[in-house]
């Protein structure tokens, strides 16, 4: 998820891990009139991997100047850890007083 402000051109670009996400990255909004808008980006499977993981936000090629402002960026990833029962984690996740993991 990304959340940006004042973007004029959709020809930027979101790189995770170096990889280039396949996906409309970052659309533009309309010319004169920003706004904050949030955006959901899938990242395909494989890009992500354990322990550090870089995000770059690169400015595409445009025919004027797009200075626009990122307001946050958020990854939700989930993985088995290795040697986990992943019937006792859906078990688990599933009561209702969503306990610890």
């Amino acid at each position: 998820m990304i959340q940006v402000f004042g973007v004029d051109y959709q020809t930027h670009r979101i790189l995770v891990n170096g990889e280039d996400l396949r996906q409309f990255d970052i659309a533009s909004q309309q010319p004169g009139r920003p706004v904050w808008e949030t955006w959901l980006d899938p990242i395909e499977e494989g890009i992500l991997r354990r322990g550090r993981n870089t995000i770059q936000i690169l400015h595409g090629s445009t025919p004027q100047t797009d200075n626009f402002i990122v307001g946050n960026v958020v990854v939700h990833w989930r993985e088995e850890v290795d040697g986990a029962d992943s019937d006792r984690y859906d078990r688990r996740r599933d009561r209702d007083d969503h306990g610890d993991y």
